[in-house]
């Protein structure tokens, strides 16, 4: 395998080295693991941190600390790649920042609903209140993008048990059309909500089955 193609500028060379990487590899070395890391073109580095799955304990610590790091970044599709990261993973992210990003509205969309996402599915009970009140806000504002009031309707139905956020859901879906359909179908795949337990998850597949 040619590593060097990592840097390649042509097109499609990095990507055909992720996905080989991906396929044929159960683990990978520290030293590739920081080549692709230092990769300048970030969004090669969000296809590898999507499709990778055979990480070891000391290397997730690490990319906990690489993930913190680079919050920050300028690149706002990046920083949705490495909440995702996070998310898959269960890394522990500064709660507070991810509250931040929630509490934007002029951040990119992705950012925000990746947010939504880590937020709920490692929920810290000390900010459950917080985060509540975040995921209300986003559904009274207009400043919000629809997708993202549909996954605080969803989360907030669960966390609260207050059958008004399917109408909510039904609304925007209605409004919405395919576009948000797919993200409530995309979010009822999780295991999480498929269960027995989930007791609305006949009503919201009607919606999206109409």
């Amino acid at each position: 395998m040619d590593t060097s193609k990592l840097n390649s500028e042509i097109f499609e060379e990095p990507y055909e080295i992720i996905d080989e990487i991906c396929q044929r590899e159960k683990k990978i070395s520290d030293d590739l693991l920081n080549q692709i890391l230092s990769l300048t073109d970030k969004l090669v580095i969000g296809d590898f941190l999507e499709k990778f799955d055979f990480f070891s304990k000391k290397q997730l610590q690490y990319m906990s600390k690489y993930v913190c790091k680079n919050l920050k970044d300028s690149d706002e599709l990046f920083v949705s790649d490495l909440i995702n990261f996070a998310n898959k993973w269960h890394l522990k992210l500064c709660y507070k920042s991810i509250l931040g990003f929630l509490n934007n509205p002029g951040i990119d969309p992705s950012v925000i609903l990746s947010s939504i996402f880590y937020l709920y599915e490692n929920l810290v009970s000390s900010y459950k209140e917080e985060v509540i009140d975040s995921f209300k806000k986003v559904i009274r504002s207009k400043k919000y993008y629809q997708n993202c009031q549909v996954a605080c309707s969803f989360y907030l139905l669960i966390l609260s048990d207050d059958q008004g956020y399917i109408r909510l859901i039904k609304n925007l879906i209605a409004d919405g059309q395919d576009f948000n359909k797919e993200l409530l179908k995309n979010i009822l795949k999780f295991h999480s909500n498929q269960d027995d337990n989930f007791k609305y998850y006949n009503d919201l597949i009607k919606l999206i089955s109409v």
